[in-house]
């Protein structure tokens, strides 16, 4: 059975109140303020112990827009501090989109260990590497094309067979 802890802490932060983790049903996602994206950083959320609403508590960037597609009624956890303010910590049903809808920047490397899949264009600006094998279904293009086995495509040349000319590539 667990029993209650007092609500205080002692020595440096004597009589300050502790944060609580509570779980609620958003009640109303507000029209601002509002991401680089355009989604709404702020909630209220319905508490299911206490029956009132919050103030606006912050959703966390995976939570907004249709990546976490909350909307009202959606269960959530969330923590409320003593001035009232919150944070939303989680879907409560842990429902993940599965998808980010977003752009994202990455400021270093990325590693796919199983298989890519492209909907869409496909933008490289500097090199690629492909440590296997590679397969364009449709057209691609480059600049330069550098391969193992036959280096760079601009620096190639091609033999005419009429009359044993080089030939760069057209």
């Amino acid at each position: 059975m667990f029993t209650k802890r007092p609500r205080t802490t002692s020595g440096l932060f004597k009589g300050l109140k502790m944060s609580e983790i509570c779980k609620g049903k958003i009640s109303t996602i507000e029209a601002s303020p509002v991401d680089e994206s355009g989604h709404s950083t702020h909630a209220r959320v319905f508490s299911l112990t206490g029956g009132s609403v919050t103030r606006p508590l912050v959703i966390p960037w995976w939570l907004r827009g249709s990546m976490g597609n909350l909307k009202t009624g959606d269960e959530v956890v969330y923590v409320l501090f003593e001035d009232m303010t919150g944070y939303i910590l989680g879907r409560f049903d842990g429902h993940f989109q599965t998808f980010i809808p977003y752009d994202p920047i990455v400021d270093g490397n990325v590693k796919v260990t199983g298989n890519q899949t492209i909907e869409g264009d496909e933008s490289i600006v500097g090199n690629e590497t492909v440590g296997g094998n590679s397969t364009v279904t449709g057209n691609s293009s480059a600049a330069d094309f550098v391969s193992g086995s036959y280096g760079s495509t601009n620096s190639h040349t091609h033999t005419d067979s009429l009359g044993g000319k080089t030939t760069s590539p057209a």
